[in-house]
């Protein structure tokens, strides 16, 4: 699968897999503001690589000319202009601190769009679906012991089943995060030839679907 990927696009899989999972009971807010940190940082290592790419002219910049930069930039910079124009705009950039939402944040999903739409090659794409794909997966089956399901409650390997949406926060993060990985996986059953490995993803859309 990952034949002919970038090592960038591994990370950037490895990144997404791991993502519904990062919890940390030494923030205030677990779930929230774990994954916070952790995009963040991400962010921040990708920076580096994309620098060092762009310092050797191995970064497609054309991207910049596509209809969809412009979008992008147009959408951040109406999250500047109702920030300036709020009642508070220092909680508009920052966020409050259990949403981690603010335009500060969704500056760096920006910068981190751009950048891997300016390194990945065609099969990076595709891991990085197949990523979310399994992760979500994961997380479903796992969903199932949690408190809307058996409830067997304790914590396994940094995984909370005692709380509400798990490692996600609440039930509504955790019900889109499912429904984002079965639209990715009836969009991989498209594109798969595999019977086997159909079969598999087949067995993944029940577990979603179901959940």
């Amino acid at each position: 699968m990952f034949k002919n990927s970038t090592s960038t696009g591994v990370l950037t899989s490895i990144f997404l897999f791991l993502l519904p999972f990062i919890f940390s009971r030494s923030l205030f807010y677990a779930g929230t503001n774990a994954k916070y940190f952790f995009v963040l940082g991400f962010v921040y290592v990708l920076g580096v690589i994309f620098s060092y790419k762009l310092w050797n002219n191995d970064v497609n910049v054309s991207f910049v000319r596509k209809p969809v930069f412009y979008g992008l930039l147009g959408v951040i910079g109406i999250q500047y202009v109702a920030m300036t124009t709020s009642i508070y705009p220092g909680l508009s950039f920052w966020s409050q601190i259990f949403r981690s939402s603010g335009v500060f944040f969704f500056t760096h999903i920006v910068l981190l769009s751009v950048m891997l739409a300016s390194i990945f090659k065609k099969n990076d794409w595709m891991i990085v679906r197949r990523s979310i794909v399994f992760s979500s997966a994961l997380f479903s089956f796992l969903y199932y012991f949690g408190t809307q399901g058996l409830n067997v409650g304790g914590r396994v390997l940094g995984i909370d089943f005692s709380l509400n949406g798990m490692n996600l926060g609440n039930e509504t993060f955790a019900g889109a995060y499912v429904v984002l990985g079965l639209l990715f996986t009836i969009l991989e059953l498209g594109k798969i030839e595999n019977r086997k490995q159909k079969v598999l993803f087949y067995i993944f859309a029940i577990i979603q679907f179901c959940n």
